[in-house]
């Protein structure tokens, strides 16, 4: 294990978007195509609910804190690191008064080593050298990560307390075995004490982009007792799980065209959705809080010999998915969407897609019906922040 230099990172807490001279369209309304915040869904409660989220500026290598309906309640600036996205960054805590106190920890990829970093009040520690980090996920509500890293043929885990003071913030080895690299899927709390992990193991280890690393079969590890065992099939590719992990999704290589089915974590039920016409590969699947939607991406080939992504949306009680292409979100003269990829759920009908907007990332927000695009955030999607 190995520790960085610490960094200060400034955070500057704003009110609304008054300050938003990052952003690469305006705040709040008034210019044309700009959003209009949509009201607080009244169905919230409860931790699975989240009250903001992460997105990443590369270009300015500034981490940004987005309220629900378009506001900026913050901004970390010189925090960057590679390939950002989905499993590179975990919030510690509830959102915070004021939110630049923010806890979160990200993988950060240098030219030759990598870290596991930890930011708190604004100071960014290295408190892990990686040698190649296979993701990160969290617990939710926040308060702890876990971390994988694959080293001279052994993959390992790492749990890390985001809460902890500074001082006893070292993260817990909490697995190590030879053979295929471990991926970290999420952490179970119980009564706010972490109780077992999930992770799965790739089975191609192509580490170009950590985005790229396909997740296959589902393990869990109790942390007071050590027992491990097999949920899914090595041979099964793992696609999501739910933030209450009641719910996930797999789909099996050998299926052709693909298909995404759920599962209760408690083997109580199980659902196979029809697959799409043409369909070649699925992406990540998003549960909404309470599991009762899931979104997932399809790739589908091109005359052009290239691939376009259309988003499919469906209950998790069953029935046939509701398919949209990326052209179809856009409307009354909104630019049009180049690439959009689903990343989170807000509330039971809010879906959070991350885009290409105008060649810039940026995150919108759709009902689940495909209706109501409007803008939610800048920069590339990294994690929520629960209440």
């Amino acid at each position: 294990m190995g520790l960085r230099r610490s960094q200060r990172i400034s955070g500057l807490a704003l009110a609304g978007c008054a300050a938003a001279a990052l952003t690469l369209a305006g705040c709040g309304g008034g210019a044309a195509g700009s959003p209009v915040p949509a009201p607080t869904p009244t169905s919230v409660g409860g931790s699975l609910y989240p009250a903001a989220f992460l997105t990443l500026e590369p270009t300015y290598a500034t981490v940004m804190l987005w309220t629900l309906d378009y506001h900026l309640l913050a901004v970390f600036r010189d925090v960057s690191w590679a390939d950002p996205g989905p499993g590179t960054a975990v919030v510690g805590s509830s959102l915070p008064d004021p939110p630049k106190a923010l806890p979160f920890a990200f993988l950060e990829t240098g030219t030759r080593t990598a870290s596991l970093v930890r930011v708190a009040d604004g100071e960014s520690l290295g408190v892990l050298t990686l040698q190649t980090p296979t993701g990160l996920a969290g617990s939710i509500p926040g308060g702890f990560a876990l971390a994988g890293d694959y080293a001279q043929g052994t993959a390992l885990l790492y749990l890390l307390d985001l809460r902890a003071a500074e001082a006893a913030a070292a993260p817990e080895r909490v697995w190590r075995q030879a053979g295929p690299a471990a991926i970290p899927i999420a952490v179970r709390l119980d009564r706010a004490r972490p109780v077992e992990v999930l992770f799965s193991t790739a089975a191609d280890l192509n580490f170009a982009r950590r985005g790229s690393l396909q997740p296959f079969g589902l393990n869990s590890l109790w942390l007071e007792t050590g027992e491990t065992s097999t949920r899914v099939a090595p041979e099964i590719a793992f696609l999501g799980i739910s933030p209450d992990l009641a719910w996930y999704a797999v789909s099996d290589p050998g299926t052709s065209p693909p298909q995404l089915e759920i599962r209760r974590y408690d083997g109580s039920a199980s659902i196979v959705f029809p697959p799409t016409s043409g369909s070649r590969a699925l992406g990540r699947a998003v549960f909404s809080p309470e599991g009762r939607f899931v979104a997932w991406p399809v790739s589908l080939p091109t005359e052009a010999d290239g691939s376009r992504t259309l988003i499919n949306i469906a209950a998790t009680s069953g029935g046939v998915p509701l398919s949209l292409t990326p052209e179809q979100l856009s409307s009354n003269g909104q630019p049009p969407i180049e690439r959009a990829v689903p990343v989170a759920w807000l509330d039971e009908q809010t879906l959070l897609l991350q885009v290409d907007l105008e060649g810039q990332p940026q995150v919108v927000r759709i009902r689940s019906d495909g209706s109501g695009m409007q803008m939610a955030g800048q920069g590339v999607f990294l994690s929520l922040v629960y209440r």
